[in-house]
């Protein structure tokens, strides 16, 4: 059964140039969009796309996490490939998803691969944005959504949602069905910052079962003394996903940040 709601106001914008969205705090009107009234074939795209792995290794910085490298989901010490998409494939989503009479400025921001609603069959995870939203005065936006499609490429639920990258597929509780972790990211007064949210759909509906504010921070632009970024890398817990912390310095090359991370000492 198809589930669709239809988004409200987002304090959010920022620019489709890159899978990290820079998007300073404002206030935002609401922009609703239509909802799909019947599941559409979108089979040319929903098997062949790349997915997501559901254990991200930490590759080689200068701190050695907690966890053991199976153990690991999302690593944000390491840099987010930039999200493609073209744009036959926008227009089978969006068509399957929204319906006749969706508007045009729509956009996949995310793909990912899984078994979200069931063991029994890969699916894939798509979101959509509307691209007006991202306009540099665009102060009207709609909320992210979200939408599941089955391996024959039908749509099987769909639901709005806060964030608008999926940044790492996992199945956390070892049931067989994975989760999302979502993010998004906000650029306020110099500060990048990026949140994560550990999202379900299994049970028919969108469940937030774990929320980490601010897990990547770079305060490399702002004018303070101690400059720094700030990066956690999520792992399997006994209880759900655990987050540990890493901090490197702002001086020299960003390219070799990676390497000069440093654990961040837990009281």
């Amino acid at each position: 059964m198809t589930t669709c709601n239809l988004p409200f106001a987002n304090p959010r914008r920022g620019s489709f140039g890159s899978s990290r969205f820079l998007v300073p705090l404002a206030m935002m009107l609401v922009a609703q969009v239509g909802c799909a009234d019947a599941p559409r074939d979108v089979s040319a795209t929903a098997n062949d796309k790349p997915s997501i792995s559901s254990s991200i290794p930490p590759g080689e910085p200068g701190a050695a996490t907690s966890a053991t490298e199976q153990d690991i989901v999302l690593d944000l010490r390491q840099e987010t490939p930039d999200f493609q998409a073209d744009a036959e494939e926008t227009r089978r989503i969006v068509a399957a998803t929204f319906g006749t009479g969706a508007p045009e400025d729509l956009e996949l921001t995310a793909r990912a691969s899984g078994h979200f609603t069931s063991t029994e069959q890969t699916q894939t995870a798509y979101i959509l944005l509307r691209r007006e939203a991202m306009q540099p005065r665009g102060y009207e936006i709609a909320k992210p959504m979200l939408a599941v499609f089955d391996q024959d490429g039908r749509i099987i639920t769909q639901f709005v949602v806060d964030f608008w990258r999926i940044a790492a597929v996992a199945d956390v509780d070892g049931d067989g069905v994975d989760e999302l972790l979502l993010a998004s990211d906000v650029l306020h007064m110099g500060l990048f910052a990026t949140s994560i949210e550990l999202v379900s759909v299994r049970d028919g509906d969108v469940k937030v079962l774990q929320s980490f504010p601010e897990v990547f921070m770079d305060t490399c632009e702002q004018s303070v003394s101690k400059r720094f970024v700030e990066a956690n890398v999520f792992s399997r817990g006994p209880s759900g996903l655990v987050a540990e912390p890493y901090r490197a310095d702002c001086d020299g090359d960003p390219a070799t940040r990676a390497s000069r991370f440093q654990r961040v000492p837990t009281e």
